[in-house]
């Protein structure tokens, strides 16, 4: 081919081609955008931390706010309280006042007469009822009243009473002990409060009483001549529904 033709040839080549126009800038590479997206992306998990570092800190504030902490804290040291108030030994007569006031209770009843030592079962009832057995007899007195069986016989009225009248008994010497005051001796004995004086109309006797420390009521009392039992009672069964005293006639 001649050489005009070629080098018209090759100019119609090139006037062929788009050329860009000047004033367009140029659009970025694929290896100019992926620095931008990792920036992106690392500000978006610095976000995230941060609020989960917000959240975080607010929820151990609130658990620390609610929590006490003991481990470096000495506890100080408790004294347990006793289940009741310690009580004092009270006097005389409120020991008396609390027998009058109480509704029933049983006795064992020891007592000498003549040398002969007898034994006798006896129950109370407020206000005035008692009823005692001894040796198969059997007395009962309701007020001024006294029912009398002997053993084996029918029960009959009696003017005086040989069994019961144990209430009045035990007053007796409550009233005595009373009327000591400061002189008679009282203290703690046999686990019992214990009240004691000379009996002025028994001679060389003794009174004494022992006093259970939780009822504050007497347990035990005797009443002694020459250091020889004269009578010995032991109560039982304060307060108790069960004993019921009626009229047997």
């Amino acid at each position: 081919m001649p050489e005009s033709k070629k080098s018209e040839k090759k100019a119609a080549v090139e006037t062929v081609a788009p050329t860009q126009p000047a004033d367009q800038t140029p659009a970025p590479s694929t290896s100019e955008a992926k620095p931008k997206s990792k920036v992106l992306l690392f500000v978006v998990i610095g976000v995230i931390l941060l609020i989960c570092l917000v959240v975080g800190g607010v929820a151990v504030y609130l658990v620390l706010k609610n929590t006490t902490f003991t481990i470096f804290t000495p506890t100080p040291v408790q004294t347990l309280e006793p289940t009741e108030a310690v009580k004092t030994q009270p006097d005389v007569s409120q020991v008396k006042d609390d027998f009058d006031a109480v509704e029933s209770y049983r006795i064992y009843t020891e007592f000498n007469v003549s040398g002969q030592t007898y034994s006798l079962d006896g129950e109370y009832q407020s206000p005035n009822k008692e009823h005692a057995t001894a040796e198969g007899d059997e007395e009962i007195s309701i007020g001024n009243f006294v029912y009398y069986k002997a053993s084996g016989e029918e029960w009959s009225y009696v003017t005086d009473a040989n069994l019961t009248g144990f209430h009045d008994v035990v007053f007796s010497v409550l009233n005595k002990l009373e009327d000591y005051g400061e002189e008679a001796l009282k203290g703690e004995k046999d686990g019992y409060w214990y009240y004691t004086a000379g009996d002025p109309d028994v001679g060389e006797g003794q009174m004494e009483v022992y006093v259970n420390q939780k009822t504050e009521l007497p347990a035990i009392l005797r009443q002694t001549k020459k250091e020889v039992v004269v009578t010995y009672i032991e109560f039982n069964d304060y307060g108790d529904t069960g004993i019921v005293i009626e009229a047997p006639l």
